[in-house]
């Protein structure tokens, strides 16, 4: 990828206004290419679970922004994370998503490599030259490497503030999930559920905390459910997925809690509804782990859709986690992970991967939605039917009482504040880049 020039971040600066923000920064290739470069390249990403690779030789291949890479536990127990490239010919190293080895091994001319990435040997060594064994040959390594509570961050580009200054607040939506388990410990669910659309990454992390869409995004999702025979019997977690007008006197009083580093969620939707924690089998497993209180609090912990920008977004009551891949300008690839909380009964879990289904799944009615949505939005843009898309709900009153206070749920701040962040890292201004 070639370095930007200075005129297209100049360019970019003038994309985003105080309440609006241009069609541009949806469509063009060359701001999606800046995007990979500096966003996605220099901010903390997450890319997976320490339980994923529990055993010494385990790997796990993913995206890291732009970059396909191998997250690996050496023979040491230490994760290393790869590009996943071999520095022969190019091809990938791994093509599965997920094994155990105790070398790595090219799959086209069988160049081999330490579990640490260095280079081990190739078929005939005497008929190449002898530069070619030394350790420029070593597989590029990720440097920036972090892990929060067995979270694993990185990040392509090294300098800037640490994961911890960069989380901030936000943290607490993975200290959520973990607090939920008796025992303190968690374990991704083998396998992953998700889907593509064809539009812009921006839509999703735009929505997840519109806590208005549902009202109109997933009316015909709300009109199937309540056709059904009996909703009584329909599963608590899709009645909760789905908007219902009786709920629009409430959202006002809900709060949204926003970050520097653009990270945000929604607040109040336990407490403002008073609604009771179920006093089932995970509330006694908390208790007895616990004690009474404890057990209350952490089930009542008031957190919906917790954004790690710009890479996921965690959901701490449905113990899942959802991850935001761009693939190009109009292609985004979105992949889901339910967590199985050790010492929890099984209800839990089973709810966990109910969630994940419906909240990622294509085939689910509210995705769908969702994706149509994102998908008209993308058409109109690239058509060029209208230059300004408006993020100005809540703007003038926050502008009058300035930012002291934690806006309404029902504001578009925490999509401004996400342009600012974004704005930062695309102009080279963020102070969390070095």
């Amino acid at each position: 990828m070639m370095a930007p020039d200075q005129s297209l971040k100049k360019h970019v600066a003038d994309l985003i206004k105080p309440d609006r923000v241009h069609r541009d920064i949806y469509t063009d290739p060359d701001i999606f290419d800046l995007e990979m470069d500096t966003l996605f390249s220099r901010a903390w990403m997450y890319v997976g679970h320490v339980s994923q690779i529990p055993n010494k030789g385990d790997y796990i291949t993913t995206r890291l922004g732009p970059q396909d890479v191998i997250i690996m536990r050496d023979n040491d127990g230490e994760v290393n994370i790869f590009h996943n490239r071999c520095p022969h010919r190019g091809p990938h190293l791994c093509g599965n998503s997920r094994g155990n080895t105790k070398r790595i091994v090219c799959p086209y001319h069988a160049w081999s490599f330490t579990l640490k990435g260095k280079f081990f040997g190739m078929p005939f060594p005497e008929e190449y030259p002898q530069e070619c064994l030394k350790s420029e040959f070593d597989l590029t390594r990720v440097e920036d490497v972090e892990i929060y509570r067995g979270f694993i961050f990185a990040r392509l580009k090294p300098g800037g503030v640490d994961l911890m200054t960069y989380l901030g607040e936000a943290r607490s939506g993975f200290d959520d999930i973990i607090d939920r388990s008796p025992e303190g410990e968690i374990e991704i669910i083998p396998g992953a559920i998700g889907h593509r659309y064809r539009a812009n990454w921006k839509m999703m992390f735009e929505n997840l905390n519109d806590i208005l869409h549902p009202m109109g995004a997933h009316a015909s999702a709300a009109t199937a459910i309540n056709s059904v025979s009996n909703p009584a019997k329909l599963h608590p977690v899709t009645k909760s997925l789905v908007g219902s007008s009786k709920m629009m006197p409430v959202l006002p009083k809900l709060q949204s809690k926003i970050t520097r580093y653009g990270h945000s969620y929604a607040t109040g939707l336990i407490s403002v509804i008073n609604q009771e924690i179920p006093k089932g089998d995970h509330y006694h497993a908390l208790e007895k782990a616990y004690g009474a209180a404890r057990a209350e609090e952490i089930l009542k912990t008031d957190r919906h859709l917790m954004l790690i920008y710009p890479s996921s977004n965690v959901n701490g009551a449905q113990c899942t986690i959802r991850v935001v891949r761009p693939l190009s300008v109009n292609e985004t690839e979105v992949w889901g992970y339910a967590f199985r909380l050790k010492g929890a009964p099984e209800e839990v879990t089973r709810n966990s991967v109910f969630y994940c289904n419906i909240a990622t799944s294509g085939f689910s009615p509210v995705v769908a939605d969702d994706l149509e949505i994102y998908e008209r939005a993308q058409q109109v843009h690239e058509r060029g039917m209208t230059d300004w898309v408006n993020v100005a709900r809540g703007y003038r009153q926050e502008a009058d009482a300035g930012r002291n206070a934690p806006p309404p749920a029902t504001s578009e701040e925490y999509i401004r504040n996400q342009y600012r962040v974004w704005l930062e890292f695309l102009t080279g201004d963020a102070p969390c880049q070095a």
